[in-house]
């Protein structure tokens, strides 16, 4: 079985380390499935900033929440279309394959209060990054 003991969102610093923090999670439970060969899915709380995959959780502050700046068009590379909901992964899911690759989706988190706005992504069928933006001045913008 996998083992990610301890992963936890570090509490109290920049709503753009937590993100990072749920990038991490996401990168560690895809090398677990490669690792193990087994496929491993992680669950999408869309009422907190919540992932599990099973065995192990990552929680972010309360300071920051799922969701996308008002009138913000996504996806972040190619954004044409308004976004409607915080998560575009299939079920609030994302599936790492025994393979290496992620089911393909964005995840949008925002920490309102201090007008900061953060989207990560995963391309379809690929072993690729997962991919970081920052919404500035209206644009995505990949860190």
């Amino acid at each position: 079985m996998m083992a990610l003991e301890g992963f936890r969102a570090v509490r109290g610093v920049r709503p753009l380390h937590e993100i990072i923090a749920v990038r991490q999670f996401i990168e560690l439970t895809r090398s677990a499935a490669l690792r193990y060969g087994v496929d491993t899915t992680i669950m999408i709380d869309s009422h907190h900033v919540l992932l599990s995959n099973g065995s192990e959780r990552c929680e972010a502050h309360q300071q920051c929440v799922w969701g996308s700046p008002p009138g913000a068009l996504g996806p972040p590379a190619h954004p044409v279309h308004p976004i409607t909901k915080p998560c575009t992964f299939s079920g609030n899911q994302i599936v790492c394959a025994a393979s290496g690759a992620l089911s393909a989706g964005t995840l949008y988190c925002a920490a309102p209060s201090k007008n900061e706005w953060y989207a990560l992504t995963a391309s379809v069928g690929d072993v690729g990054p997962i991919r970081l933006y920052q919404y500035r001045d209206g644009i995505w913008v990949l860190l």
